[in-house]
């Protein structure tokens, strides 16, 4: 199941696919799978998992974009369609000719995802759920990493991944001993000897040392400068040591989730 939404030009003929294929080496992550005037334009983003189609017909440029989608989906679509909005003055054509609006694009695929998650949850499927705010916080951060991991080369920057544990999905990433470190958004780390400890425990000690990443306002860090501080190192280590683990290693289950393996709708709660 997926949400389809019709683009014509405002005035004049859909843009050829030449034009399109120019067009899409700038946003990047875009393939041309038939060069054809009926074409079709792939995106995939491979840092953030997000990607959706482009249709190129006579009567315009048609976007699908599947359900069962963490919201970050949506979002991503909504700014690359606004682009191509620009680029080549379309308007939408949905019952009715109307101007592009990246937040309607957003509300409707959100209505539409959470009444096809809802549906096929009814019928037996199962639905992995990530709170939306967890996983968007995640998204940016995936968008951002190839550019922190090059501007802060001396720096651990971690990787993230989504696990199921304990019959729940945390986004989870590798703690180190004291260096240089990138926090990122995460429900728990992991660390030496397989232990795995819930976030809020590792900030109980580290927070007060904590800045804002330059460059990245989003996120915080333990700047090379403060992680060589005699103090910060002798805490940070024997935090390190002392944590006894909410988990173990041997309680995930499964491998890590792709970005598109879980939802931001929230299964119904079920009566006993």
């Amino acid at each position: 199941m997926s949400y389809d939404l019709q683009f014509i030009v405002r005035n004049g003929m859909p843009p050829a696919m030449d034009a399109l294929g120019q067009w899409a080496q700038t946003p990047q992550y875009f393939t041309i799978n038939n060069k054809d005037e009926d074409g079709t334009l792939a995106y995939e983003n491979s840092d953030t998992g997000v990607y959706f189609n482009l249709y190129r017909s006579s009567e315009g440029i048609a976007l699908n974009l599947n359900y069962c989608r963490p919201t970050f989906f949506v979002l991503e679509t909504a700014e690359v369609m606004s682009k191509l909005v620009a680029e080549f003055s379309l308007v939408v054509n949905d019952d009715r000719i109307t101007e592009y609006d990246p937040d309607t694009l957003v509300d409707d695929w959100k209505r539409g995802n959470s009444s096809t998650c809802r549906i096929l949850k009814s019928i037996g499927n199962t639905i992995s759920w990530l709170e939306e705010t967890k996983a968007t916080a995640l998204w940016h951060y995936l968008r951002d990493l190839k550019q922190i991991t090059e501007e802060y080369d001396e720096y651990f920057v971690p990787k993230v991944v989504v696990v199921r544990l304990e019959n729940q999905l945390v986004r989870g990433a590798y703690l180190t001993r004291p260096t240089a470190y990138v926090m990122p958004p995460v429900d728990v780390f992991f660390l030496e000897n397989d232990r795995i400890v819930f976030v809020e425990r590792v900030l109980e000690v580290l927070k007060p040392y904590l800045t804002q990443l330059d460059g990245f306002e989003r996120f915080d860090n333990i700047s090379y400068d403060d992680c060589f501080d005699t103090d910060v190192m002798d805490i940070w280590e024997s935090m390190y040591d002392l944590l006894t683990p909410d988990f173990m290693r041997s309680q995930i289950e499964g491998k890590a989730f792709p970005m598109d393996g879980f939802v931001n709708v929230r299964p119904p709660v079920t009566s006993n």
